[in-house]
C-alpha cells in the first residue's frame, strides 16, 4: 500500500507502463487474497460445526440409538468447549485493554479473580459432562459385551477329540464314554450336569410407541378446551380469594365496641 501511494502520476507516457504493472500486481494480490479468504472461511466453518454422521438407511436398533445419543453428547461437549474458548478470548482482550488504557490497576486483580472463578465453574460443568458421557459409554459397551458372551455360551457344541467329535461332555468320566460307545444311555449325573449347565437366553423386543390418532384440528381443539378449563378454574380461585380479602378488610375496618364490665350477682 505504501509503494502504491508512492507512485508518481504526472500524466506522461511513462505512467502507462508503471501503472499497468501496478494494476497487474493488484489483480494478482486480489486473487491470492480471495483464495486465502475462502480457505480461512472453510476452516472456521469446520471448527464451528460439529458434523454428525447422517442416519443410515438400515432400520434403527437400540444399539444404534444408544451410540447416536453418545455422538450427540460429544457434540454438546464440543460446543461447550468452543463457548469456553470464546469466553476466555473475550476476557483476555478486556483484561489487556484495561491494563494498557487504565491508569489505576488496583481493581484489576479482583476482576481477574472473578474471571478465574467463572472459568472454573465452566470447566467443572464440562468435566462433569465428560465424566457422565464416558460412564454412559462404558456401561453400554459392558452391556453389549455381556450380551455377546451370554449368546456365545448358549451355543453349545460337542467337545473335539483326537478321533473327531465326541458325544461326551468335557467333564464326563471314562465310564460315560464307554456307555456311549456301547450304545447305552448316559448316567443320571451327566444328564443332570447338562441340564443344569444349559442356559436359556430370552430376548425382549420393545413394542414401538403408538402415535396419536388425533388430527391436527382435534389436537388444537383439545388444547383450547384444556386452556379454557384452566382459565375458568383460575377465575374461580381468584374470585374466592378476592371475596376472602373483602371480608377480611370489612372485619378490620369495623369499629370495635368498648368493653363493658359485667356485674354478676351471687
Amino acid at each position: 500500500m505504501c509503494s502504491l501511494l508512492a507512485l508518481e502520476a504526472d500524466g506522461g507516457k511513462p505512467d502507462f507502463h508503471r501503472w499497468r504493472i501496478a494494476v497487474e500486481t493488484m489483480n494478482q494480490l486480489s486473487t491470492v487474497m480471495a483464495m486465502s479468504s475462502e480457505k480461512l472461511g472453510s476452516v472456521l466453518n469446520e471448527e464451528e460445526r460439529f458434523t454428525i454422521p447422517p442416519a443410515p438407511k438400515t432400520p434403527s436398533t437400540p444399539g444404534r440409538e444408544r451410540l447416536r445419543s453418545q455422538v450427540r453428547k460429544l457434540s454438546s461437549l464440543s460446543q461447550g468447549i468452543r463457548c469456553l474458548h470464546a469466553k476466555m478470548q473475550i476476557l483476555r482482550e478486556d483484561s489487556n485493554r484495561t491494563l494498557e488504557e487504565s491508569e489505576d490497576v488496583s481493581e484489576l486483580g479482583s476482576s481477574l479473580m472473578a474471571q478465574y472463578e467463572s472459568i472454573g465453574v465452566d470447566l467443572q460443568s464440562l468435566t462433569q459432562a465428560w465424566e457422565a458421557g464416558k460412564a454412559s459409554l462404558a456401561i453400554n459397551i459392558d452391556k453389549h459385551e455381556r450380551r455377546i458372551s451370554h449368546a456365545s455360551n448358549g451355543l453349545r457344541s460337542p467337545a473335539p477329540s483326537l478321533g473327531g467329535l465326541t458325544v461326551v461332555e468335557e467333564d464326563g468320566s471314562p465310564a460315560d464314554a464307554l456307555r456311549a460307545l456301547n450304545g447305552e444311555c448316559p448316567s443320571n449325573r451327566s444328564s443332570m450336569t447338562v441340564s443344569v449347565s444349559d442356559e436359556e437366553i430370552y430376548e425382549a423386543i420393545a413394542i414401538p410407541k403408538q402415535r396419536s390418532t388425533f388430527s391436527r384440528e382435534e389436537r388444537i381443539a383439545k388444547i383450547q378446551e384444556e386452556r379454557g378449563r384452566q382459565a375458568s378454574l383460575r377465575e374461580r380461585r381468584d374470585a374466592t380469594t378476592n371475596m376472602l380479602k373483602e371480608l377480611e378488610s370489612v372485619i378490620n375496618t369495623r369499629p370495635q365496641r368498648p368493653k363493658t364490665g359485667r356485674i354478676t350477682s351471687v
